[in-house]
């Protein structure tokens, strides 16, 4: 399964406008096109996909290269601040601590 196809419109450093107007014509947002693996043994590209919930909120799944959810986000109110969500989970995850609730 491709996570990422060409009717696709792909974000990079787009105009929140242009963001707004490929989402109103149907068209999946996503913010970066997976690369190919480098070899089958090793971990695919993620993606993060948003999507506008029944009550008119966004969310965003960060999607594994084999299309699976590995984590949803909370309801933003606006596309915008969705993007900012996807913005700070990729600035601040990679620093991120692990911690065990239990052992």
């Amino acid at each position: 399964m491709s996570v990422v196809s060409d009717d696709d419109f792909l974000v990079e450093d787009e105009p929140v406008e242009a963001i707004e107007a490929a989402f109103a014509a149907g068209r999946r947002v996503v913010t970066s096109r997976p690369e190919p693996p480098l070899a089958a043994t090793q971990a695919r590209t993620l993606a993060f996909i948003l999507k506008r919930t029944r009550d008119g909120q966004f969310r965003f799944d960060l999607m594994s290269g084999s299309g699976e959810v590995i984590a949803t986000s909370e309801s933003y109110p606006t596309k915008a601040a969705a993007l900012q969500g996807i913005e700070s989970v990729k600035r601040n995850a990679a620093g991120a601590a692990v911690e065990y609730d239990t052992v």
